[in-house]
């Protein structure tokens, strides 16, 4: 898992196991975004995680 850091800088980010991966699969839902598409609208009320599978995402 992710550890905590006090910065976006610091943020040491570790890829999850297959086991967790596959739990979240299990437990959630697999959803596709083209190429630009708005995954989260900022200040917006979410109550979703996004796990990314393949590509990435910018802010």
């Amino acid at each position: 898992m992710e550890s905590a850091a006090v910065d976006l800088l610091t943020y040491v980010r570790t890829p999850l196991s297959d086991a967790h991966v596959a739990h979240l699969r299990g437990i959630g839902e697999i959803v596709h975004f083209a190429a630009g598409e708005t995954m989260v609208t900022f200040g917006a009320t979410n109550e979703a995680i996004f796990y990314i599978l393949e590509g990435e995402a910018a802010a």
